[in-house]
């Protein structure tokens, strides 16, 4: 695929996630406004398997075993958990729309005949520490869900163990939902952008030399 036709693609793709960001930062306001409630889901773990539900159809003995599953938590209004969310919409929105520009960027250099310059080793730079931090705050912020839910669902009768905690049999262990691919891909782009960097600087050097 050309430089051109990159581009292309890399323009669409800040149209559309910028349109998508548009959509959803309107949703997040209005619908508390609205009355409507915000869904918010994680990955758990039940309690350790047991034969907590048996059941005995025409002489077959049958037991029934939850492993693992999904919490699901409707709120509404502007508490909490809505600001959680304005956060976790602003800091992902940012990282996403200053990654595709700077990697729009990179590629209009590279379209121009000018991909090893140290403008472009930078940019490339950061896109890969973007990626590698997305994941991070992608941590981050289900712990900070984890200290949120912890109390409300205590309350609820229901017990809640963050994924560093050990299993117990009333407790239901939350799971981090995150993307460690954006890391791994980071780290490849910090990589590439280490031999670009290398790369400016014998042409550099070469170019004093002559």
């Amino acid at each position: 695929m050309s430089a051109r036709l990159l581009r292309v693609f890399v323009n669409l793709l800040l149209g559309v996630a910028l349109g998508f960001l548009v959509v959803a930062a309107a949703i997040l306001v209005g619908a508390p406004l609205l009355g409507e409630p915000l869904l918010s889901q994680w990955p758990v773990f039940a309690p350790q398997p047991g034969s907590a539900w048996q059941a005995s159809v025409a002489g077959i003995d049958a037991a029934v075993t939850l492993g693992q599953g999904v919490l699901s938590v409707e709120h509404s209004g502007y508490g909490w958990h809505w600001a959680l969310r304005v956060l976790d919409f602003a800091i992902s929105g940012a990282l996403l729309m200053v990654g595709l520009w700077l990697l729009r960027r990179f590629i209009g250099e590279v379209g121009d005949g000018l991909p090893f310059s140290s403008g472009s080793a930078k940019r490339l730079r950061w896109v890969g520490l973007i990626l590698v931090a997305f994941p991070l705050w992608q941590a981050v912020r289900d712990l900070l869900w984890h200290t949120l839910l912890k109390g409300e669902l205590s309350q609820q009768g229901l017990a809640l163990a963050s994924p560093f905690q050990s299993q117990t049999s009333n407790a239901f262990q939350l799971q981090l939902s995150v993307d460690w691919g954006f890391a791994v891909t980071g780290l490849l782009l910090l990589v590439v952008a280490e031999a670009f960097r290398v790369g400016v600087a014998l042409r550099e050097e070469n170019e004093e030399i002559i």
